[in-house]
């Protein structure tokens, strides 16, 4: 067991609820719950008991789990306690158990614990936080495949197919007497190869969605003014999010707003006409979706038939889209355009 101090934390929201968790891990957890504690605990079992303070006097009635080690999330003793949720209580459970020798726990330190400890290893410690804080339910599922240990298999199944591999090769190169090298070798090195490089390129297509669910992608739809990116971006949204108005020059700042679609966190950023300005608030938003641009994953470069495309070559992820089909069909010659 880790021989580190012991740690204390809310691990719920704060702010009211029903029911308030706090948990406490580390080598003096026994003599936390048997001071507070009005009844003993068996191992992963919960149990209604009194949580009382330092006189002795009733604080709150709780529902406790007592998780010895190593069996346990951060592979010490822990013990959940589940009170009310009013923040004066979980505060006052806390500092009983600060008084008693424990200490506040850092961000992310049941997790580092976890890791340093084997329960955990670093790409699962690295999706609690990536679960923890997901925007949509399809990130959720991408951390809970990766907390599962399923990407860490195939990661330590190409590891071992590739040391055979190289036994193999090594074999042939250094140790085999004949003049040829065995055929049946050379089959088996190719077949296994590739299969790992298979599954290599399959893994960096995954990590690629992940990081987009877990990240999200930020889209910024630009375009000289009155081309209607801010009328595409409510149509989107399915909201007025955006004023519109047939005065080219309404969006004068960026309009920013988070959604969801098919499952993916989306970040749309509508920004301001880009054209020669005098005024200087219009240069200013002018200037700052050049600065949008450059870090968004997407460029929308909307146009219709009065204006004309603003065309950022620097970038690779751009899509044209041309606007007011209903006033003037499409009628050039750009193949990307939808």
């Amino acid at each position: 067991m880790n021989s580190a101090t012991t740690i204390a934390a809310i691990s719920t929201a704060h702010g009211k609820s029903a029911i308030g968790i706090v948990r406490v891990s580390g080598n003096n957890v026994k003599k936390i719950v048997k001071s507070h504690l009005s009844v003993d605990l068996s191992p992963r079992i919960a149990t209604n008991t009194k949580f009382v303070d330092n006189a002795g006097k009733p604080i709150d009635d709780v529902i406790a789990i007592f998780y010895p080690h190593p069996n346990s999330y951060t592979g010490e003793d822990i013990v959940e306690i589940s009170c009310h949720g009013n923040l004066h209580i979980c505060e006052a459970v806390i500092k009983e158990t600060v008084r008693l020798g424990a200490r506040i726990a850092e961000p992310g330190e049941y997790t580092k614990r976890a890791f340093i400890n084997g329960k955990l290893n670093l790409l699962q410690a690295e999706s609690v936080s990536l679960l923890i804080n997901a925007k949509s339910i399809e990130a959720v599922k991408q951390q809970t495949k990766n907390l599962s240990g399923g990407i860490t298999e195939k990661i330590t199944q190409i590891k071992e197919t590739l040391l055979t591999v190289l036994s193999f090769l090594e074999y042939e190169l250094d140790v085999s007497e004949g003049p040829f090298l065995d055929k049946k070798s050379i089959e088996f090195i190719k077949v296994n190869l590739k299969k790992c490089l298979k599954n290599s390129s399959s893994m960096i297509e995954t990590f690629n969605r992940g990081s987009a669910l877990s990240n999200g992608v930020k889209i910024a739809f630009v375009g000289k003014p009155n081309v209607g990116k801010s009328t595409l971006v409510n149509k989107i949204l399915g909201v007025e999010k955006s004023i519109t108005s047939n005065t080219p020059g309404t969006t004068r700042d960026l309009v920013s707003t988070e959604t969801a679609i098919g499952g993916l966190p989306v970040t749309l950023v509508d920004t301001a006409g880009i054209h020669s300005a005098k005024n200087q608030i219009e240069k200013e938003g002018i200037k700052r979706s050049f600065e949008e641009i450059k870090t968004a994953d997407l460029v929308v470069s909307l146009f219709c038939p009065e204006s004309e495309i603003v065309d950022i070559k620097e970038l690779n992820e751009q899509i044209y889209v041309y606007n007011k089909t209903d006033i003037t069909p499409y009628k050039g010659n750009k193949k990307d355009v939808f």
